[in-house]
């Protein structure tokens, strides 16, 4: 696997296991690759609910209990833990490559 591919997936995977989400889901990994893909969503917008938005679109065939209830809380706890893991960091290159990860 591409180098460059492999630093956003240590990311996803620092964050699901720092957060104790992987023991959430088994989307987390995911949920947290499409977090930082929407890094560049702008302040006026909602990124939880473009992440979570993006995540159904992705996986239809998830059920009510899991949109209503885990997937909220999945995308909040990943949501925080990513925004303090990327202040100072370039968000454009790592935006991108979770990005190629989630076109794989």
């Amino acid at each position: 696997m591409d180098p460059l591919r492999l630093h956003a997936k240590d990311i996803a995977d620092r964050c699901t296991r720092e957060t104790g989400a992987r023991r959430i889901s088994r989307y987390a990994n995911e949920v947290a690759l499409i977090a930082l893909w929407l890094t560049d969503v702008p302040p006026q917008d909602n990124i939880q609910r473009r992440i979570r938005d993006t995540f159904k679109e992705r996986h239809p065939e998830c059920g009510s209990i899991f949109i209503m209830i885990v997937l909220p809380i999945l995308v909040s706890v990943i949501s925080q833990w990513i925004v303090e893991w990327l202040k100072n960091r370039d968000v454009t290159a790592i935006r991108n490559q979770a990005k190629t990860m989630l076109s794989a």
